[in-house]
């Protein structure tokens, strides 16, 4: 079922929560808490063409977003995103901001969202969101429509097994975003070993040793088309994991291969950056 929730002249369709990751808080210590970090992932569809808001099963499974802006923010600190699209002259068509308002005890959060297209803009807002959830809601302005999901969790540390057994450990990430000015762009993880689960997290904590990590790329570059926008093919990429050392994974854009997409020429996998940090399992 979808509720229709209209601000001003901005109409956002609140589609829905789709899963609880496991971030709530445990209210009886919502007093002894200072500040929380709490991990932001925002990912924004174009709904073009034949689609509309009711495919949004499909776009999500099977399109790659325009945007895949992320941040860490603290409990009682808003943040603010600005997001701009261009035409192929790089003249401006629309900007998107979204302003992140968490509570003190990183347990609910205000989204204002601000659509420009030309010389008009609406402003929307969804107050008291449960942090630790995920959910959508679909904008429009000048039959302009964007799809935008918003994924939050507390910081936390995800082993990939599940386990909670106490041993050295490494991490691999893609929280960050990756420097598009070197050809770098953001990955999600598709597998991990031979675990093949669903992945609603960010950060995994593995064994020290080799491990093959799949990744999906989400290339958004201007020298790039990606036919219908479909969802690319995993790559592998084995990261030997070394005791207290966090491996930043993201995806090159080969820019001489960018028309070689059917055999997957134009990226790879790649470890941007490490980083150190104290890990146990």
């Amino acid at each position: 079922m979808k509720n229709k929730f209209i601000f001003a002249s901005m109409i956002i369709f609140f589609i829905g929560f789709i899963n609880n990751i496991s971030a709530s808080t445990n209210t009886d210590d919502v007093q002894n808490i200072i500040e929380q970090k709490i991990y932001v992932s925002i990912d924004i569809y174009a709904i073009d063409g034949e689609l509309s808001i009711d495919d949004y099963p499909n776009i999500l499974e099977n399109h790659v977003p325009e945007h895949t802006p992320a941040l860490l923010v603290f409990s009682g600190q808003p943040s603010l995103i600005e997001i701009g699209d261009q035409d192929s002259s790089g003249n401006s068509i629309s900007m998107t901001r979204i302003k992140f308002s968490p509570d003190k005890a990183g347990t609910k959060f205000d989204l204002d969202f601000e659509l420009l297209a030309g010389s008009e803009s609406n402003i929307g807002t969804a107050k008291e969101m449960d942090i630790g959830s995920v959910f959508l809601m679909s904008v429009n302005l000048n039959n302009v429509t964007k799809l935008i999901r918003v994924t939050t969790n507390l910081q936390q540390e995800y082993s990939a097994d599940g386990q909670d057994a106490k041993q050295d450990c490494g991490e691999v990430s893609i929280f960050y975003r990756p420097p598009s000015a070197r050809n770098l762009y953001p990955v999600t993880i598709n597998k991990i070993d031979d675990d093949s689960s669903k992945r609603e997290h960010y950060n995994f904590r593995l064994p020290i040793g080799k491990h093959t990590i799949y990744l999906h790329e989400f290339i958004n570059d201007p020298d790039f088309t990606r036919r219908g926008r479909a969802l690319n093919k995993a790559k592998s990429i084995e990261v030997d994991i070394k005791k207290n050392v966090t491996y930043h994974l993201g995806a090159k854009f080969i820019r001489k291969n960018r028309h070689k997409t059917l055999n997957g020429k134009y990226w790879e996998p790649i470890i941007w950056k490490t980083t150190e940090r104290d890990c146990t399992l």
